[in-house]
């Protein structure tokens, strides 16, 4: 199970189901130039900081080790599939038991094969196969 939870969180790192948040803070700025309190908007695109070197080594490769162990640990709101703080996904805990039961099932009760082998990935603006990944499925027996 842990070898799935690493690939699930592997797999969902590039996407997030709102790849841009605009915040607007509770408390607004003084300026000293004009007597009025104004709130700046902060505007974070999750897949910037998912797909940043600085922050995952090799951002393009499926590398689900990066999420092996407590050594692994990034810096605090740069892995945000679900968004985080007080407006994080209020169904994050069913969707991470949905995503692994449905790896489970699909990697223990089917067989598969790709319909277009070496698919390219296109990303408009989130990653996903050119062609919608086409596959085949066999139930085992």
């Amino acid at each position: 199970m842990k070898e799935t939870t690493k690939s699930r969180s592997e797999t969902v790192s590039p996407v997030n189901s709102n790849p841009a948040n605009l915040r607007h803070p509770d408390d607004g700025m003084t300026s000293p130039k004009i007597d009025m309190l104004t709130y700046p908007n902060i505007f974070s695109v999750a897949p910037g900081t998912h797909m940043d070197s600085n922050i995952f080594e090799d951002p393009e490769k499926f590398d689900p080790s990066r999420f092996e162990g407590s050594s692994k640990v990034f810096p605090p709101y740069t892995y945000v599939p679900f968004g985080a703080g007080p407006r994080v996904c209020a169904g994050i805990e069913f969707a991470r038991v949905e995503s692994l039961l449905i790896i489970h099932h699909l990697v223990t009760k089917y067989s598969w094969t790709e319909m277009i082998p070496d698919e390219p990935i296109i990303r408009s603006p989130m990653p996903y196969p050119a062609m919608g990944l086409p596959v085949k499925l066999y139930p085992k027996i």
